[in-house]
């Protein structure tokens, strides 16, 4: 019987990295209270919105930059503006608009990944600059500052939990019961796994989703994270933490990377179905029959160009990472027609062809930055970090563990035990 002290379920070969580790289920009684049943709240017109009024957010006044004042002004125009008027709105930027500077003089290592998903790309740097698939050996013998942006609100709580965990703040790191996959080829990694290996994709994504709806069905938003205050602040951190830190430093941004020829706000449709395959559904495109209201998002767009100009110089090591469904030709053509492309050493790109025509993108910023280095998806690096590499034992265990509980009042975390030979339940602390 589960209850808020339920003993730990025994997993046996956890991950190699981490030793002979427990799966602990905790209870999340509190965090179900402080969250609408839903996760949204709703407006006077009957209509459903986030909340940007987070319990935890700082109320107190304090320096924003300009780059963070106007993540709230941007023009009101689509989001499938074409790449080409992107660069003109650019290049007609008026001279109080032109790139803002960085103000730190210390060299930095920094990677920015745009597109965490269930962040299993949040350490790739680490397989880029040093691991067995680098293609290059130029950064400095430092430690990181990572930050990472995700827009979907089913996914920003593990994300913040996670963060949580890779800056020490938790003993135990967080699993999730769902399988940390970003496509469709990724999850048919997983498929064996829940017995549904098929050779047709549609068939193996219905039977996935199938053996994973009560966990689908359990994900939720949390309000508090869809703040102005909190994402200015976070962001602001750039400009503020001077100097490499003692140790990789990670930085959760739960908002979608955009341009100045965004909304300040970003609404879609991302049913949770949808987040074992990647991707998001623009809201006006969503198929009827699969319209359910509790899925229809606002969050927040932080405009990546300005935030890059303001927060770093050509003095740090910037890795970019981007996975931004489309967006990518907007926000590079706007860094390219600003002149600030000399900002980013290497640039791991996933090209979107709704967006825009890829080759001339990457040609245009070849052009704008001849010494660049770009890394593409599946033939640079595979797409995921290695510490997310799929091990099929550890995920059967993982899958046995979340049959035995109800995930609307638990959640999953793994502990690490060191050297111990035979795992066994442990009451939680």
């Amino acid at each position: 019987m589960l209850d808020a002290r339920a003993d730990a379920i025994a997993v046996p070969s956890w991950r190699r990295r981490l030793g002979t580790g427990l799966l602990f289920i905790l209870a999340t009684a509190v965090l179900v209270a402080l969250v609408p049943s839903d996760g949204l709240t709703h407006d006077a017109t009957g209509g459903r919105r986030l909340s940007s009024s987070p319990p935890f957010a700082s109320s107190a006044p304090r320096h924003v930059h300009p780059w963070a004042q106007r993540l709230h002004t941007h023009a009101a125009e689509p989001r499938s503006t074409v790449a080409r008027e992107a660069a003109a709105r650019a290049a007609a930027t008026p001279v109080e608009d032109a790139p803002l500077v960085g103000t730190c003089s210390q060299p930095r290592n920094i990677f920015i990944d745009a597109g965490v998903n269930w962040c299993n790309t949040i350490r790739l740097f680490e397989d880029i600059e040093y691991g067995k698939n680098a293609t290059f050996a130029t950064a400095l013998p430092a430690p990181y500052d990572v930050y990472g942006l995700e827009a979907s609100p089913l996914i920003q709580p593990f994300a913040e939990q996670y963060f949580r965990w890779l800056n020490g703040l938790l003993d135990d790191e967080p699993e999730t019961c769902l399988p940390r996959s970003g496509s469709t080829a990724h999850l048919k990694k997983y498929s064996s796994v829940y017995g549904c290996l098929h050779a047709d994709a549609n068939r193996m994504r219905q039977c996935m989703w199938q053996k994973l709806t009560k966990h689908l069905n359990a994900l939720r938003p949390d309000p508090r994270l869809n703040s102005s205050t909190l994402i200015a602040e976070r962001l602001d951190g750039a400009r503020q933490q001077c100097g490499p830190p003692p140790q990789n430093r990670f930085t959760f941004l739960p908002a979608a990377a955009g341009h100045s020829g965004d909304n300040a706000w970003l609404e879609f449709y991302g049913p949770p179905q949808q987040l074992v395959r990647g991707g998001s559904i623009p809201k006006q495109f969503a198929p009827p029959s699969l319209k359910d209201g509790r899925y229809d998002f606002r969050v927040r767009v932080v405009n990546l160009p300005l935030w890059l100009a303001a927060s770093f110089t050509t003095s740090d090591h910037v890795v970019l990472k981007m996975d931004v469904e489309g967006s990518e030709h907007g926000i590079l053509e706007e860094m390219v027609g600003r002149g600030i492309m000399g900002l980013i050493d290497v640039l791991s790109l996933e090209c979107h062809g709704s967006g825009g025509n890829c080759e001339n993108l990457l040609a245009r910023v070849r052009q704008a930055h001849p010494r660049i280095r770009l890394l593409k998806e599946g033939w640079d690096h595979s797409g995921y970090d290695s510490h997310s590499t799929l091990n099929s034992d550890e995920q059967a265990a993982v899958a046995k563990a979340c049959e035995a509980f109800d995930p609307a009042r638990f959640t999953l975390s793994h502990r690490p035990t060191g050297p111990a030979t035979t795992p066994g339940p442990a009451a939680l602390p």
